[in-house]
């Protein structure tokens, strides 16, 4: 059993500067060579949520090859990145009275990330994510009690002094939802950052993501295959064009750096070759560090190499959380 403050959504401990919303899950991180991906049909990179049924045929597949297990959600991924960059965070979600929601929970108290949990009578959240030789990591998602979220969950009193709301395409099956809190963290004058997170997701919510985006979305969050999806443009030109959506178009190209487009301006802005062991989290941790950098008033260009710094430094560790003694020195270098 969870403990007591699961069991009673609290009022935010105090005025959070960056809130988010979503995916409440567990990473089970499992390497599998390409012929995995191949065999099963599955899409490399890509992530989509699937029934109870394939996902555990999916885990009986995988046989013998070790799975770790760690805090995920590629929201709060970005959120816990924050905390350690001295934001004051918060975040909303609905977990299961399981195990592997107190693995959640201790994740955001480790991480000192305010939050307001709702249980729910289905499982926590989780995801395999599939890690092939490269580093790349392709994810089916088995969402439980996320997908309980609803807009009548979002309380106004969570967006009280918020300067800025980070969302996921992943609560995309919730079109209420997002627009609702989209709406709230505007009344507030709050920004808004969005991840588009999957070119799956792209492809389920084209119509939503068109409608959402120039409407409420100040800085938009991709990777090149998403970008491609979203406006059929490669690099550069996929940056333009997404600027046309949304104020701030950021297109993270991996070893190639990144592409930044706002303002009229574009711009290719590399990054330095490093080994990847785990892709998981990149484009999270990329994210807080942009995020970082826009809401401490840095050009956005240095923004980007902000985002290099932290998304550079996940990818050497498996899972999506940057040990805690980095930190500082990643501090140090941003300074």
């Amino acid at each position: 059993m969870l403990y007591f403050f699961i069991w009673c959504p609290l009022l935010l401990a105090y005025a959070a500067e960056v809130l988010s919303l979503g995916g409440a899950c567990a990473d089970l991180l499992v390497h599998v060579p390409e012929s995995f991906l191949v065999e099963h049909q599955i899409e490399k990179g890509g992530s989509s949520q699937i029934d109870v049924g394939s996902f555990n045929q999916l885990r009986k597949d995988l046989g013998s090859f070790p799975i770790e297990i760690h805090p995920g959600g590629s929201a709060c991924n970005t959120i816990r990145g924050l905390s350690h960059l001295h934001h004051k965070t918060a975040f909303v979600a609905k977990i299961g009275d399981d195990d592997l929601g107190l693995v959640f929970t201790k994740a955001l108290i480790h991480n000192k990330v305010d939050f307001h949990l709702l249980l729910s009578d289905k499982p926590t959240m989780q995801v395999l994510s599939l890690i092939t030789p490269d580093g790349d990591r392709t994810m089916r998602c088995l969402p439980g009690a996320t997908n309980d979220l609803k807009a009548d969950d979002i309380n106004p009193c969570l967006f009280d002094e918020i300067r800025h709301l980070h969302l996921e395409g992943y609560a995309l099956y919730d079109l209420e939802m997002v627009e609702r809190a989209m709406k709230m963290a505007k009344d507030q004058g709050a920004s808004i950052s969005f991840d588009l997170s999957s070119f799956e997701i792209i492809r389920k919510h084209r119509d939503a993501l068109h409608y959402l985006l120039p409407k409420y979305v100040d800085i938009v969050f991709c990777n090149e295959q998403e970008a491609y999806e979203m406006v059929q443009e490669h690099e550069l030109e996929a940056a333009i064009a997404l600027a046309k959506i949304c104020k701030i178009a950021v297109v993270a190209a991996g070893e190639k750096g990144a592409y930044l487009a706002y303002e009229n301006k574009a711009v290719h802005i590399p990054t330095s070759p490093i080994s990847i062991v785990d892709a998981t989290g990149a484009g999270d941790l990329f994210a807080a560090g942009f995020i970082h950098g826009y809401l401490s008033g840095v050009p956005l260009e240095k923004a980007v190499l902000w985002g290099h710094l932290t998304g550079g430094e996940v990818i050497q560790v498996i899972g999506a959380e940057i040990p805690d003694e980095c930190w500082n020195r990643i501090l140090k270098q941003m300074k």
